[in-house]
């Protein structure tokens, strides 16, 4: 069966109406017990002073809802008895005074009711404008992005047609397949960032996803592209909820930067701490200067996303980065 997905407006219309419809009640019931003690204290204050009145003349005018009678009544559900006078029962109209609480309670819906419609029509209309600017940002900088990406598309695409020119015609030179090897990582990095854009289209649900696998599969791709660099490899089984496109571009940037940026080894491994798990990566540090800066802002970005933890550990001859899992 389809799971239905029901879009993030309509959620918040929900909300925004359970939560004022919920409030309300509270309110409504509050305010009307309230209303019903204070009329029902008038009620026996009333019979109080009706009944000294009553001694000195039968013939005092009194609320309907009072009524002197020689006889016990007759209906318990309509009259209650609330004094005696003279040998005579005072008795209470109970259906009446509960015709004033109920004439409350309808003063009450018909001023909140339009109170509450009109309270989620203007909330849900101010919070659906951002929303819709949100999209409309997301969407230009996509677009922006998309532009750059076919021109720089293009641009590989020359050049990797000049690297092939090049190696047929000077054989397989080392400054060459250098060359070849730093563009087939851009050139992944690229086609990389274009399916992380394809993903931001569909606001795609947390998944069960197996990081180790993961792990293993890029650490395999990145020593293709630099073999002289030894790999060590120590992994448990991790599996966790959460959007794959996310833990991927992790791994990959961590991965990535780990291999360009060592001298000669990288190691990675995993420990358990109860339920959750941490990813250590280590390498020593080779004769690169540093980047910009900008993989380890976009790692922080993901990783606040997915709700996970990093710790950075740098020193002389080693960089190591701690990746925790919740």
């Amino acid at each position: 069966m389809k799971k239905v997905k029901l879009r993030t407006e309509f959620k918040l219309l929900v909300l925004i109406s359970l939560i004022l419809t919920v409030s309300f009640s509270v309110v409504n019931f509050i305010s009307v017990n309230s209303y019903r003690s204070q009329l029902l204290q008038k009620v026996k204050s009333e019979a109080d002073l009706y009944q000294v009145l009553l001694l000195y003349s039968e013939d005092f005018p009194m609320p309907e809802y009072f009524k002197l009678s020689p006889e016990l009544p007759p209906d318990y559900e309509t009259w209650n008895i609330v004094g005696k006078v003279r040998g005579k029962f005072l008795l209470l109209n109970v259906k009446e005074v509960n015709k004033q609480i109920y004439k409350y309670m309808i003063s009450l819906f018909v001023w909140e009711i339009p109170a509450l419609i009109l309270t989620v029509f203007i909330v849900y209309r101010t919070v659906n404008h951002f929303i819709k600017r949100e999209k409309e940002t997301k969407e230009l900088v996509k677009l922006f992005f998309l532009l750059f990406s076919h021109k720089l598309g293009n641009f590989l695409s020359l050049d990797r047609l000049s690297i092939e020119l090049l190696l047929q015609k000077y054989g397989q030179d080392k400054p060459l397949l250098r060359l070849k090897r730093s563009y087939q990582i851009i050139e992944e990095d690229f086609k990389k960032s274009l399916k992380y854009i394809e993903a931001l289209e569909v606001e795609r649900e947390p998944e069960m996803v197996e990081l180790s696998s993961i792990v293993k599969e890029l650490l395999m791709k990145y020593h293709n592209y630099f073999p002289d660099k030894e790999v060590e490899v120590s992994l448990l089984p991790i599996r966790v909820k959460a959007k794959k496109a996310d833990v991927e571009s992790v791994l990959q940037l961590l991965i990535e930067n780990a291999f360009k940026y060592s001298k000669n080894f990288i190691k990675v491994e995993a420990s358990q701490q109860g339920k959750f798990y941490t990813l250590t990566f280590t390498n020593d540090v080779g004769n690169i200067s540093s980047g910009s800066g900008i993989g380890l802002k976009m790692i922080e970005f993901l990783i606040r996303r997915l709700g996970w933890g990093m710790k950075i550990h740098p020193s002389d001859d080693k960089f190591i980065v701690e990746l925790k899992i919740y």
